[in-house]
């Protein structure tokens, strides 16, 4: 939100936008060199709260974890955590936003829960494999069905898998923005 006010209002012109964006990135590449498994811990606590909260940018996030931490360790922040906060969602939307979670969906629910009957949890996997299913209507939509917690962690943590290897790999091969400002782009 902060981010979004101070990009629309005006108070920063471009340049200077990405100019502090690309000392942040600076520093947070060098944070990461110097106190690793801390940056993994950092890394991993904010995308459990983004995915469970359901903000969208996940993906945004992914790419940029790859453009600090080394590919190893993003890979295994977001993988992990990613599941972790999909699973937390799931589980808010079974506990505590059930009501509300299905008068959302109304009549498309019935739809939903045909599918769920007939396929169980390779409905679950075929979803999670289909980059045009918002993540967050997922998780909110199986906190509906009596889907296991461990089962929904370990489906979703496979099918995630492919779709996190190819965000990191696109991030990983981003120059910095430092970079990108001195080359005039």
């Amino acid at each position: 939100l902060v981010v979004a006010v101070v990009w629309s209002s005006g108070w920063l012109d471009d340049t200077q936008w990405l100019n502090w964006l690309a000392s942040q990135q600076v520093s947070a590449k060098a944070y990461a060199q110097d106190h690793l498994l801390s940056a993994i811990g950092i890394a991993m606590l904010v995308y459990v709260l983004v995915t469970a909260s359901g903000f969208p940018g996940s993906t945004a996030l992914s790419i940029v974890s790859a453009t600090i931490l080394p590919f190893g360790a993003s890979l295994f922040a977001v993988s992990v955590s990613s599941t972790i906060g999909a699973t937390l969602a799931m589980l808010m939307s079974r506990y505590l936003l059930r009501d509300m979670v299905h008068s959302w969906f109304g009549e498309r629910f019935e739809t939903f829960q045909r599918a769920w009957q007939r396929d169980g949890l390779w409905y679950l996997a075929s979803m999670r494999l289909a980059p045009y299913v918002p993540f967050f209507s997922i998780n909110l939509l199986m906190g509906l069905t009596p889907v296991k917690t461990r089962s929904f962690f370990l489906v979703s943590q496979i099918a995630m898998f492919p779709g996190t290897v190819v965000n990191l790999y696109l991030g990983s091969r981003l120059p910095p923005l430092e970079e990108l400002l001195n080359s005039g782009i």
